[in-house]
């Protein structure tokens, strides 16, 4: 008999999380799946203190904002073998590392099948993958405002919505020219109270100003 892994979305309404949008980074999908017209999923494996299998649902408009993402004869493929005029079901295997995003989904309602009751996730968004993978669930509360300069007992720090940064802090800066947050480490600069910097795994050191707006991960009380 096949070993099933517990399904994700069971475990996350036993949690408690049913309502919540759900932020997943860096997710690679191996697998892409057409069942009817507007119909489409995809199944992952997630690893955290057990393994589970999730299942990820989307419908024509998401299927597009994904093809988007993608590099343009990749997006020529994945259209031409689930895209158009549904005929019959069908499966996309993905080759390791080509598809890589992060998505924002909220749980949907309990299917049962022979085998299972499952919980899908629904996804609501696909963006471009940033940064470490990542889950974020609403209650992991983002503290968002803009980059100020106030005095500490040492000297000026950077603020955000009353909270000091401290050098290592996990922070997302929305720097305008892109068409997503950016993802680092925050490391103040020593030259120019005025200048913050963003340590990204791809692009380095990402300089950004006063005003920024940023996202802070809620540190535990």
């Amino acid at each position: 008999m096949e070993d099933f892994k517990p399904d994700f979305g069971v475990a996350l309404v036993e949690a408690g999380k049913h309502g919540e949008t759900i932020v997943f980074n860096g997710v690679e999908l191996l697998m892409l799946a057409r069942a009817g017209d507007g119909d489409y999923t995809s199944t992952i494996d997630i690893c955290l203190d057990q393994d589970f299998a999730a299942t990820f649902e989307f419908d024509n408009a998401r299927f597009e904002q994904l093809l988007k993402l993608l590099p343009r004869e990749g997006a020529k493929q994945v259209a031409l073998a689930l895209g158009g005029r549904f005929r019959q079901p069908q499966v996309l295997n993905i080759p390791p590392g080509a598809i890589t995003v992060r998505m924002e989904a909220k749980l949907g309602e309990p299917r049962v099948n022979p085998d299972e009751t499952y919980v899908p996730l629904i996804v609501q968004s696909f963006h471009k993958s940033k940064g470490l993978p990542s889950i974020l669930f609403e209650d992991d509360a983002m503290i968002t405002g803009k980059l100020e300069l106030v005095a500490g007992s040492a000297g000026p720090v950077h603020n955000v919505a009353g909270v000091e940064l401290k050098h290592g802090d996990h922070i997302e800066v929305w720097l305008n020219t892109e068409d997503d947050w950016v993802r680092g480490m925050y490391h103040n600069s020593p030259f120019n109270g005025e200048l913050a910097g963003l340590v990204t795994e791809d692009t380095g050191n990402r300089p950004f100003f006063l005003g920024a707006k940023v996202r802070l991960k809620k540190r535990p009380q």
